[in-house]
């Protein structure tokens, strides 16, 4: 009776791994794979884009403190005597930055607005990516091509030959933006003129106003604001904050604000 009854019951074969049991196992990963690639993409896009900010909101500081101590907004172009353009703003700006811990001191790089931006005495400082152009994700072929751009022509904030009060400027003016493709190093004279920059947001080819990180980019307002706005504003209301008299007549929190998704 024992006999049949071990008969009966015979004990289960052992695991035995087969091609099925791999393509289920496979399957099963791929699709956990897809749904955690998306999440992990989205974080990483989050974190780098808070970290821009950051970025935009260090700028703007370093432009407030800097005009604050002059009285007024420095001029777009730093000139020789013969009023020959040799540096940008940006170039200006590299006390303020030296105190950051990311970036060089001057007095090691032999820092002086009084000589062009191509000497070699800035060679040094010429290789160094600068604040203005580390952004994540960015091209790595052009570690030294600016990112950030002010708006210069008739009626903006660095119109040739005028310089202004901080005063005098309306809070809602667009006085900087970030770009992905502006062709020129960060210490070079070079941004976006009114008459001639691409009338279109976030081009293909990253001309004009564009964004580097998925589909914000930051612009800085007069008043030192710093806003992350969606590549879906259309240009036409962007525009209407690029120059003085379109500031005064129009409210940035009506236009703007829609598209604002960091402020």
């Amino acid at each position: 009776m024992e006999n049949v009854q071990e008969s009966n019951n015979p004990e289960p074969p052992p695991f035995q791994f087969s091609l099925r049991t791999l393509l289920i196992g496979v399957t099963i990963f791929c699709v956990l794979l897809g749904l955690l690639v998306p999440v992990i993409r989205s974080a990483k896009e989050a974190t780098e884009l808070e970290q821009q900010h950051r970025n935009f909101k260090k700028l703007s500081l370093g432009m407030q403190s800097n005009c604050s101590a002059r009285l007024r907004l420095f001029a777009a172009n730093g000139v020789d005597s013969s009023g020959k353009a040799i540096h940008r703003w940006r170039f200006q700006l590299v006390p303020y930055f030296e105190r950051l811990p990311t970036y060089p001191p001057a007095v090691e790089v032999n820092w002086d607005p009084s000589v062009h931006w191509d000497d070699p005495m800035h060679s040094r400082l010429r290789k160094y990516p600068g604040f203005f152009c580390r952004f994540s994700g960015v091209d790595k072929t052009a570690p030294s091509e600016t990112r950030t751009v002010a708006i210069t022509g008739p009626g903006t904030a660095f119109e040739d030959g005028k310089t202004y009060k901080l005063e005098e400027l309306p809070n809602d003016l667009i006085i900087i933006v970030e770009t992905r493709n502006s062709g020129f190093h960060w210490m070079e004279p070079g941004d976006l003129d009114i008459r001639t920059m691409p009338r279109t947001i976030d081009a293909a080819d990253g001309r004009g106003i564009a964004a580097n990180i998925g589909d914000r980019f930051h612009v800085i307002f007069a008043d030192g604001s710093v806003w992350q706005l969606s590549t879906d504003v259309p240009f036409e209301e962007i525009e209407k904050f690029l120059t003085i008299d379109g500031a005064k007549r129009y409210d940035r929190d009506e236009v703007l604000g829609d598209y604002a998704t960091w402020r």
